[in-house]
């Protein structure tokens, strides 16, 4: 019997099992077999291109989510070591302020027993310590102002997601939302957790 190849005479050498199953040839069947290997390629490179793609994208999250991690860190450590010097140098402060108003107290106890006489620079004393309180409490006041901007500045790196007011009647998932994220991330946000689409998620973009 002759190879069923069409226009093929050579006699067959054996049947094409993984392929078309028909009787071929020595040459025919080899050409069979690399056909049928240069299939599975390409369904293999279809599978593992889109797959690598995938693994770039969360490779370049995984990064920007490190990098946006480490800089709130330094932002959070910068302002830890800043509070902690205001924290120092008021603690030197008070100690002066204290260590004046025992000066004062034990040269009370000295005039009444009749050691001291009270003078006018016991009064003027007073006074400049006064004055020296009363500025040590104005800057104190100042500092929690800026202190309290400095905290609001930080909340707001992150925005209420722009679905905060969405219904859950509008048949977008996972409305309405609760969650805090950056500008940065807010595309990845409305992709992953509310599933929109491209130009649904370009529209929020444009009125964000």
């Amino acid at each position: 019997m002759t190879c069923q190849h069409p226009n093929c005479s050579h006699l067959i050498h054996s049947i094409c099992t993984n392929h078309c199953h028909w009787s071929l040839c020595q040459e025919h069947l080899n050409e069979h077999k690399n056909s049928l290997l240069i299939e599975f390629e390409e369904v293999l490179e279809n599978l593992i291109k889109p797959t690598n793609e995938f693994s770039k994208t969360i490779d370049e999250i995984k990064k920007n989510l490190n990098y946006n991690q480490e800089k709130e860190l330094d932002n959070l450590k910068k302002s830890y070591e800043k509070q902690l010097n205001n924290i120092e140098k008021n603690f030197i402060e008070i100690n002066q302020l204290q260590n004046q108003l025992n000066k004062i107290s034990e040269n009370l106890i000295q005039i009444k027993t009749n050691e001291n006489i009270l003078t006018q620079n016991d009064f003027q004393h007073i006074d400049n310590l006064s004055k020296q309180i009363q500025h040590f409490n104005s800057n104190k006041q100042e500092e929690q102002l800026k202190s309290l901007d400095t905290k609001i500045i930080i909340k707001d790196n992150k925005q209420p997601c722009p679905l905060h007011n969405t219904s859950e009647q509008s048949g977008i998932r996972s409305t309405p939302c609760t969650s805090f994220v950056t500008e940065k991330f807010l595309p990845i946000h409305l992709k992953t957790v509310h599933r929109l689409r491209l130009p649904q998620i370009k529209e929020i973009l444009k009125t964000n």
